[in-house]
């Protein structure tokens, strides 16, 4: 899956897009892996985005896009992305790579501190 955005940066003073590829190796149903890795993906994209760039991303400027898929017997946990920045400058878009990361397939939840 690709999820992509384009916004213009006052601070570079450039147009700046954030794309980033994931990959996760999931079973049966094809069209609740779509869905669930969609939702995962663009709560992850809007975050780290912000973080990045100090802008936030509406939902409705975020694109996503799938690859054609493979169902397969193994299931793994991870959900791997990789990740680039690009900025518009002149009449030619510059590529960065960032790091890639490995997140999980279920988001954990915060468990509560209790006082003793």
């Amino acid at each position: 899956m690709t999820i992509s955005s384009v916004f213009y940066s006052a601070t570079q003073g450039a147009a700046m897009e954030y794309e980033m590829h994931f990959k996760a190796t999931r079973g049966d149903d094809i069209q609740y892996e779509r869905e669930h890795l969609a939702t995962r993906g663009v709560e992850y994209y809007q975050q780290h985005v912000y973080y990045l760039a100090r802008k936030w991303i509406p939902k409705s400027k975020i694109k996503v896009r799938f690859e054609r898929e493979e169902p397969t017997a193994e299931i793994e946990e991870t959900i791997g992305i990789e990740a680039r920045r690009m900025e518009y400058v002149g009449s030619q878009w510059k590529a960065q790579a960032l790091p890639s990361r490995v997140i999980g397939y279920v988001k954990r939840r915060r468990r509560l501190k209790t006082r003793r």
